[in-house]
């Protein structure tokens, strides 16, 4: 029985070793420019720290078991510095695939974003997801 304990706990610490965080910047260098991109190559557990600026995006989370947060270089904690614009298009975030309260976004303002089928404001779309 020690042994199972043992081979979880190894395992379960290997899973945690793995999650990783990755950067955006859309006018600086980072691990990627825009955040639909750095979701598509996340993996679950992943850590998605977007630097201030306006990204004029939609995303989906893909089903993918991530967190997406603003960061502030300035230490201002500036909600309104990280803004997702999704240029009346669609709306700016989509949970759709399952998502479950493990995948979030926080610190955000989120602008002009639409539900294309009634086109009503929506700068969150949630379905098939909590």
């Amino acid at each position: 029985m020690r042994n199972l304990v043992l081979l979880a706990t190894c395992l379960l610490l290997t899973v945690v070793a793995l999650a990783r965080t990755i950067t955006v910047d859309n006018d600086a260098p980072s691990d990627f420019n825009n955040i639909r991109a750095a979701i598509d190559h996340s993996s679950d557990g992943d850590v998605i720290d977007i630097w201030a600026g306006t990204y004029q995006e939609n995303i989906s989370f893909g089903g993918k078991v991530v967190k997406v947060t603003s960061t502030d270089p300035n230490g201002l904690g500036v909600v309104t510095s990280t803004i997702i614009d999704a240029n009346s298009q669609s709306s700016c975030v989509v949970f759709n695939h399952g998502e479950d309260g493990n995948s979030g976004l926080e610190g955000f303002t989120l602008t002009n974003g639409i539900y294309a089928q009634i086109r009503r404001s929506s700068c969150v779309y949630c379905d098939i997801g909590s």
